[in-house]
């Protein structure tokens, strides 16, 4: 469970780093 987790924390934080590269600082929500 705890690896999954980590997982999917890890994809969180992809996306926003994603969005912010895309959208600049335009998504600052996240």
């Amino acid at each position: 469970v705890k690896t999954m987790q980590k997982q999917l924390e890890g994809a969180q934080a992809y996306i926003r780093t994603q969005c912010h590269g895309n959208a600049g600082k335009t998504s600052n929500q996240w």
